[in-house]
């Protein structure tokens, strides 16, 4: 009852302690009952003798050695200098090393080697001194590590989430806690958590969070509906853009040549300019004359289109390609549905989009050989049109009364511009068909 009371008691019973040493009376004391005595009376060396780990000796310090009103800091302090350097034959209790330190196994060697890295005190007495403002820098920072608590050094799961309670407490930030969360980032990367190592990466410096984001996102996110409950994750929960999504997907698609995919994706990530290059390189000269690919191609175009001021070498390419589809479903349309033009006016405003068409095709790549069957399938239906809508223009002219002129031989002037593009084969056939037309005509003219 008496034993967390005043300093007499222990006072007493030391001397009570002293005598019977003296006198070799102890000898004659139950062992256990001579360690009672000890411990009422303040002496924390047997917390040591009897085998007790960290907790039970600072347990000791508390009950034993201090006064009861005496500040839990004091209390840490006197059970520090009961072991802080000192030889570990001078200890008077176990030092705290990390728990999952076989103790009794060490040599004391390494018992006072770990016992000077704070790295390897448990992460339990590393909080204790925390509370009671007896952290030193070295140690604040050495309690963030995984040895505080396992024998794995890459197990960063509890310091990440300690430290992100401590920056709540208002806790100094450490300068070395950019590692901290790339190192629990790649354990969650590593075990597959991938979407919870984008979560870790949203809490690094701004100046390296959104390049450390994209990265995670350009490793993992796949063109497949399996990751759907991670992308929503993505979105709903940590509020990612969709654009970073949709940027790590295109690159994807880019990686497995999947062209169209990675058109779409990069136009939804705002890449206008990077998504008419893959379209121009890789896709529409393979694509541009297949039935059923003109509708997205109209369509994709006409997206970028929008957003022309975004991307380069739009009007020497996409604005080509874009012009020819809309005159191709124009030429269809009025061949079978639509009539045809019937004012000269509209005639010749369909005759400046070739002419305008014209110009633009001499500009387009010609390098492989998909590029050079494309433009001449292209260079050939040009001169189809343009041949048509001479003679739409003539029979016009003839209800109107006016003087008219070869309906074809102006088109194949016209056309000369094209005739590097137009296989041999088909420039003959053309030709012939032009000279036969003239003639016909010359001769019923006369």
């Amino acid at each position: 009852s008496q034993a967390s009371g005043s300093g007499n008691m222990r006072s007493l019973l030391n001397q009570q302690l002293n005598q019977w040493r003296e006198s070799g009376s102890d000898e004659f004391i139950d062992p256990a009952r001579l360690l009672v005595y000890r411990l009422l009376a303040g002496d924390v060396r047997m917390a040591r003798d009897t085998g007790l780990d960290w907790r039970r000796g600072l347990a000791v310090h508390l009950w034993y050695c201090c006064a009861q009103n005496e500040p839990l800091s004091q209390v840490v302090s006197r059970f520090d200098a009961a072991w802080i350097d000192k030889q570990v034959s001078q200890w008077e209790v176990s030092a705290p090393l990390s728990p999952y330190l076989a103790l009794d196994t060490l040599t004391s060697r390494k018992l006072q080697e770990f016992a000077e890295e704070p790295r390897r005190w448990d992460l339990l007495y590393h909080l204790l001194r925390l509370f009671t403002n007896n952290v030193v820098p070295s140690s604040f920072a050495s309690m963030l590590s995984p040895s505080t608590f396992t024998t794995d050094p890459l197990d960063y799961s509890l310091p990440w989430h300690l430290h992100s309670v401590m920056m709540a407490l208002k806790f100094p930030t450490l300068r070395w806690s950019y590692m901290l969360h790339v190192n629990y980032a790649f354990q969650l990367e590593s075990l597959g958590l991938w979407h919870w190592a984008v979560y870790i990466a949203l809490h690094l410096p701004q100046d390296r969070r959104l390049a450390a984001v994209k990265e995670l996102l350009h490793r993992h996110v796949s063109l497949h509906n399996a990751d759907q409950e991670r992308e929503q994750f993505l979105l709903n929960r940590l509020r990612l853009p969709a654009e970073w999504l949709h940027e790590a997907k295109a690159l994807r698609a880019v990686y497995e040549k999947r062209w169209v995919q990675a058109i779409d994706h990069f136009l939804l990530s705002g890449h206008y300019d990077t998504a008419h290059q893959i379209l121009i390189q890789h896709y529409i000269s393979e694509n541009l004359h297949q039935s059923n690919q003109t509708s997205y191609l109209l369509r994709t175009l006409q997206s970028m289109e929008s957003n022309a001021d975004k991307i380069g070498l739009w009007q020497q390419r996409g604005a080509v390609y874009l012009n020819y589809l809309q005159l191709n479903s124009f030429m269809a349309s009025a061949s079978t549905t639509q009539p045809i033009p019937s004012s000269i006016q509209a005639i010749q405003k369909v005759d400046h989009k070739i002419k305008t068409l014209v110009d633009g095709v001499q500009q387009l790549p010609n390098d492989s050989i998909h590029d050079r069957v494309c433009n001449a399938e292209l260079a050939s239906r040009v001169w189809q049109w343009s041949s048509k809508v001479h003679v739409w223009l003539q029979d016009v002219k003839q209800r109107s009364g006016l003087h008219t002129v070869a309906p074809a031989f102006l088109p194949a002037l016209f056309d000369s511009q094209l005739l590097h593009l137009i296989p041999e084969t088909y420039l003959h056939e053309k030709l012939q068909q032009t000279v036969d037309s003239f003639l016909q005509w010359s001769a019923t003219s006369n």
